[in-house]
């Protein structure tokens, strides 16, 4: 087979839901978003190794990620009250947005041809879409504000994306 799926690597974390969302950056690094970890992981994919960077507090906090055209990846908040944005360039990190307390407001990105990302609607009931040229956000639509309604997309070459539901009974187009 082409790989080993039964391989294990580096020093364990300790509790659980640690990450939730990955990306690929152009450095050839491999990126895990801190859901209840307090740093972004940096997995090192042609020497097996990893190592955490940042300092983003504890609590629940993002959920999905995405590489944007800049380099850079944006993660949309689940409980947090910002965007997280890593830096791939230098391993910085920095927040906007004013997004409110709700906890479980979205749930995964998707990047159009827009240059712009999609987070699916969950107990916010609407979708978030994120300027990463500009750090900007706003939301729009108005959908069942239920967590988990959608947990990630795909941008299709119809040109819409497509929200694949979880808790919720049809796909968003």
């Amino acid at each position: 087979p082409p790989f080993s799926p039964a391989n294990t690597v580096g020093t364990p974390a300790s509790g659980g839901a640690h990450f939730t969302g990955t990306s690929l950056a152009p450095n050839g690094y491999i990126y895990g978003i801190p859901h209840l970890y307090t740093q972004v992981i940096k997995i090192f994919p042609a020497t097996d190794t990893h190592a955490y960077f940042g300092a983003l507090g504890g609590g629940a906090k993002w959920a999905g990620s995405q590489l944007t055209p800049y380099g850079k990846i944006v993660a949309p908040p689940a409980d947090a009250g910002t965007v997280l944005e890593i830096d791939t360039s230098n391993d910085t990190t920095q927040q906007f947005g004013a997004l409110g307390a709700t906890a479980s407001k979205w749930f995964g990105a998707t990047l159009a041809n827009s240059s712009k990302v999609y987070a699916p609607p969950g107990a916010t009931g609407t979708i978030l879409e994120i300027d990463p040229a500009t750090n900007t956000t706003q939301t729009f639509g108005s959908f069942a504000a239920t967590a988990f309604n959608y947990l990630g997309g795909v941008y299709a070459p119809n040109g819409k994306i497509y929200f694949i539901p979880h808790a919720a009974a049809q796909v968003l187009e």
